[in-house]
């Protein structure tokens, strides 16, 4: 019987890329070509979620129709998991692969309740975080087929932007932002989370386009990178 259960804080897995390959070989079902999904994505700190703010603001100016949403989303599934993260009343005593689990099944109802929807209509959808994040978090505690096997039905985005940041950086920001800490805000863990993160950028993608974005700039220069970056790849040139 293979095994799911969590891994010692010693025996991190750095290493991301068996599970990306494994992600890449279950058959999906593609994304509408009707529009497009793009994916934020890095570690906690990297600024992912005012990114995807600025991207929607930008696309509006353009009036393009826009579709701003999250992983964990704000629906039932996605509260828990969310409640989990901040490790706030029982939630923060779920077991990482029930977590793993509660992840995958807050991405499918995504899918259905915000994403398909949104692309029937031609938007773009811009999505702090997505199946990758599930990939480089609970793939570095648990059997990483195992997450990518869960994650099977999880359509790839068409577009994969990665804020790199440094941990150093990112742990200077959290700790600056004087908020609730949550699950993976630890200096060990961004650092682990960083490599994996890397690697998943550099690998080969089927019908995903990988931007990297140097996240120390500032937040108006990060956008601007972005936005370079997405007409690059001939995203919104019309």
């Amino acid at each position: 019987m293979e095994t799911i259960g969590k891994s010692p804080s010693c025996c991190l897995n750095h290493n991301v890329g068996s599970s990306v390959a494994m992600a890449q070989s279950f058959p999906r079902e593609p994304l509408s070509s009707q529009g497009i999904v793009i994916t934020i994505e890095g570690i906690d700190g990297a600024g992912t979620t005012t990114q995807a703010d600025l991207l929607i603001e930008r696309l509006k100016q353009l009036g393009k129709e826009t579709a701003r949403t999250q992983e964990p989303t704000d629906g039932l599934i996605g509260r828990i998991v969310r409640s989990s993260l901040q490790q706030r009343d029982e939630a923060q005593f779920i077991d990482p692969a029930a977590l793993a689990l509660l992840f995958a099944a807050d991405r499918l109802e995504h899918l259905e309740r915000i994403v398909k929807p949104a692309l029937d209509k031609g938007a773009v959808v811009v999505t702090d975080r997505s199946v990758f994040s599930s990939l480089a978090y609970q793939g570095m505690e648990l059997e990483e087929s195992w997450v990518a096997s869960i994650n099977a039905q999880a359509p790839m985005p068409h577009v994969l932007i990665w804020i790199n940041v440094p941990a150093e950086i990112s742990m200077d920001r959290i700790i600056q932002r004087d908020g609730v800490r949550e699950r993976y805000e630890k200096r060990e863990l961004l650092e682990t989370l960083a490599e994996r993160y890397r690697t998943i950028a550099q690998s080969q993608l089927e019908g995903v386009q990988i931007l990297e974005i140097d996240g120390t700039q500032t937040v108006s220069d990060v956008s601007e990178s972005i936005w370079t970056g997405l007409q690059e790849l001939g995203c919104f040139v019309d």
